[in-house]
């Protein structure tokens, strides 16, 4: 498989209308960060700060899910949608508790850092556009921003799980391509753990059913909730196995 070996193939990511294999997407948005790429110094407070406060919004999240789940297995008969959500539950709870470790270990390791990077991002429109259709729109430069990498990488891996059948292993290995390019650093790693294991849309799906807000179909809800609790699924299989930087044991 072909993806390039010379970092001036960067900008061949922004002719609109280039055909890219999947590979090349991975790899070149990596080509792109990395041509970007600067550091700052970090306000270790202000994201603690931040985290501290995400912390508490998942676990009003679990206690939101709780309730939900006492209310669906009080009902005599429960609906489809009603039942499903159930047997997600051990599922979401054991996420809960995992997302609580990630952000633990995020804190530990960025309390060791000095330095924040971040570069040219493209933007979830951009990324999506480059998965599905292999090339950027016109006026992508529209959507750009300046911003962490891992913003990017976790919209490619969630587009990608999204529009694409895979296996933990071709994911990883598209992964790859994109750390030969640009490699993130460890406590990146840990964050872009977090950003795939964010409960938020299977939260509001469960939400959005409970409080009838809208009028999807039985079947319409279904299918989000078993999209959403598949992916998370996946997430905390492939980020267990592959978010974690081997150190080198040699003193």
């Amino acid at each position: 498989m072909n993806v390039g070996s010379s970092m001036d193939n960067y900008e061949n990511i922004n002719t609109y209308g280039e055909q890219l294999t999947l590979p090349d997407v991975f790899q070149k948005v990596g080509y792109a960060h990395n041509s970007t790429l600067q550091t700052i110094s970090i306000n270790k407070e202000k994201v603690q700060k931040d985290f501290k406060q995400y912390h508490e919004k998942s676990i009003q999240f679990r206690e939101h899910f709780d309730h939900y789940i006492d209310e669906f297995e009080q009902k005599r008969y429960m609906s489809p949608v009603e039942l499903l959500v159930c047997t997600h539950y051990r599922d979401i709870d054991y996420l809960f508790n995992e997302l609580i470790e990630r952000i633990g270990q995020f804190n530990d390791e960025l309390s060791q850092v000095n330095e924040w990077k971040y570069c040219r991002c493209y933007g979830h429109k951009n990324i999506k556009h480059l998965l599905v259709k292999r090339h950027l729109y016109q006026n992508s430069h529209e959507q750009f921003f300046h911003g962490n990498a891992v913003i990017d990488v976790m919209s490619m891996i969630k587009y990608h799980a999204m529009f694409f059948e895979w296996q933990d292993t071709e994911l990883t290995e598209y992964f790859s391509f994109y750390l030969k390019a640009n490699q993130l650093e460890q406590v990146e790693m840990y964050l872009l753990g977090i950003y795939l294991l964010d409960p938020t849309d299977y939260f509001e799906a469960v939400e959005d059913y409970a409080t009838k807000t809208n009028k999807k179909s039985m079947m319409e809800h279904i299918i989000i909730l078993k999209r959403t609790h598949r992916f998370l699924l996946q997430m905390l299989s492939w980020t267990k196995k592959s978010l974690v930087i081997e150190k080198d044991d040699t003193d």
